[in-house]
C-alpha cells in the first residue's frame, strides 16, 4: 500500500533531520511537493543552518561576522521518497535560478 502524502512528508523531514542534524539545522519545514516517476515523490524540505565559525581564516572580527551572515541562510533539499516502501531514494540540493 502506498504511503499517504502526509506520511511521505514526515519521512522526508525525518531523513533531513537525521542526516543534517549534526550540522546545527533548525526550522525544518515542508516547502514543495511534486509527483515524480513511478511511485516516487519529490519533497522539498527547507531548513536554516548556522555558519561554521571555523570557515574563515584571518581577518577582523567584523569581516568574520559579515562572512557568517552571508553563509547563514535557508537551505533547501529535494528528498525523493519511494511511496511503496517509504525508503529514501535521493537527497539533492534545490537550486534556484534567476
Amino acid at each position: 500500500m502506498a504511503l499517504e502524502i502526509d506520511d511521505a512528508v514526515e519521512h522526508a523531514i525525518s531523513y533531513v533531520r537525521k542526516l543534517f542534524g549534526a550540522q546545527g539545522i533548525s526550522n525544518v519545514m515542508l516547502e514543495e511537493l511534486e509527483a515524480a516517476d513511478g511511485d516516487r515523490i519529490n519533497i522539498t524540505v527547507g531548513f536554516d543552518r548556522a555558519a561554521d565559525a571555523s570557515d574563515g581564516v584571518g581577518g577582523s572580527l567584523m569581516s568574520h561576522g559579515l562572512m557568517a551572515l552571508a553563509k547563514r541562510g535557508r537551505k533547501y533539499k529535494v528528498v525523493t521518497i519511494d511511496r511503496q516502501t517509504g525508503e529514501l531514494v535521493a537527497i539533492k540540493d534545490r537550486l534556484f535560478v534567476g
